[in-house]
């Protein structure tokens, strides 16, 4: 099933507007999109430079030489009575600070996640077991660079900025 190259939102068949290779789910999409489309025309040996600087680098969050730099992902889950809210949210950052957030994220699970019905009762276990095994990924430090960190970088590059700033300007172009 297609998804939107911009925010991921699975797509049905024939819905979405068509730009070169990439699919959008609506107009506001594709003006953010126009960045990737950018983004996906740059060179890929001066984004692999790139890739490979951020990768082994110092982390954006800490600052420090602690080991391989890639996307973590951190999952959270809010409820009171019918109301209920969750996210994934990624963060470039070392495996330590990863780790850190992931933990952070699941202590926030168990303890606001349980309240609403029927999806806190419901998605908190489901968000508590996706930290659980984002932690558990972390804390493989990666060999390579993913492919989320490559895109991240190159969005970056695409706007100009430091991969910090390009990955709160467009968190869910990943």
């Amino acid at each position: 099933m297609p998804s939107c190259t911009n925010c991921n939102r699975l797509l049905v068949p024939m819905e979405g507007i068509q730009l070169g290779e990439e699919l959008f789910c609506g107009a506001r999409c594709m003006s953010s999109g126009s960045v990737i489309l950018r983004a996906n025309s740059l060179p890929s040996d001066v984004i692999q430079g790139m890739v490979q600087q951020a990768h082994s680098g110092p982390c954006p969050v800490c600052r420090l030489q602690r080991g391989a730099v890639d996307v973590h992902y951190a999952h959270k889950i809010a409820s009171f009575f019918i109301f209920s809210t969750w996210s994934s949210a990624p963060q470039i950052s070392c495996t330590h600070c990863a780790i850190k957030r992931q933990s952070l994220a699941l202590v926030y699970c168990i303890l606001v996640g349980w309240w609403g019905f029927p999806w806190g009762i419901l998605g908190t276990p489901v968000q508590v077991v996706r930290n659980i095994i984002s932690m558990v990924k972390s804390g493989k430090k990666p060999i390579q660079p993913s492919a989320q960190l490559e895109r991240f970088v190159r969005i970056a590059a695409a706007l100009q900025l430091p991969l910090k700033v390009a990955q709160e300007l467009y968190p869910k172009s990943i």
